[in-house]
């Protein structure tokens, strides 16, 4: 079963008990729905799935901050992805005295392995969460406050927009406009 409605457990559990073999809700990723199909049917034959994702992004090997063009570039790239690549983009706004720690803090919580980014943007630092949903986010969030709370700093009062690359690419175009070159 798969839809784009955010679903409850006893909503997936009323799916598997009436005979889907899987659930894929809330803006999920066309990539892994052919995943998901090939392993099953793989699976149903006994073979093993040599399946690669078709989205290749190759991380940096130090995690850097981006200038606002690159940054707006990279995430133009993503959006372009013809699999509609699955990630969240984070627009956060400094508020109080985050401002002069909180790229750095940004740049430690990341996790470059998977392909995250941060980025300058015009008022802020833009953060791409790759393959995570919106709703994903929370416990990168709590990390960052969790790291600002340590120079007194209220991690709560940042302005934060959040932003799904697979349903707002409209909105992210706005937010992030590339520089035509």
């Amino acid at each position: 079963m798969a839809t784009d409605d955010r679903l409850r457990a006893v909503d997936r559990t009323n799916a598997l008990d009436a005979g889907a073999n899987d659930c894929l809700s809330d803006n999920f990723s066309l990539v892994e729905l052919a995943s998901r199909l090939e392993r099953a049917t793989l699976t149903g034959r006994g073979l093993p799935s040599h399946r690669q994702s078709a989205v290749v992004i190759e991380p940096p090997k130090v995690a850097a901050m981006l200038d606002r063009s690159s940054f707006a570039s990279a995430v133009d790239t993503r959006l372009g992805e013809p699999d509609g690549a699955l990630f969240t983009l984070l627009i956060i706004r400094p508020t109080g005295g985050a401002g002069p720690r909180l790229g750095d803090i940004l740049l430690q919580q990341i996790r470059g392995e998977v392909g995250d980014l941060v980025g300058e943007t015009a008022d802020g630092y833009g953060v791409v969460l790759q393959g995570a949903r919106p709703s994903q986010a929370g416990s990168f969030l709590d990390r960052v406050s969790n790291e600002l709370k340590r120079f007194g700093v209220n991690g709560r009062e940042l302005d934060i927009e959040i932003l799904s690359g697979a349903t707002e690419a409209d909105r992210i175009s706005l937010v992030l406009p590339v520089d035509p070159q």
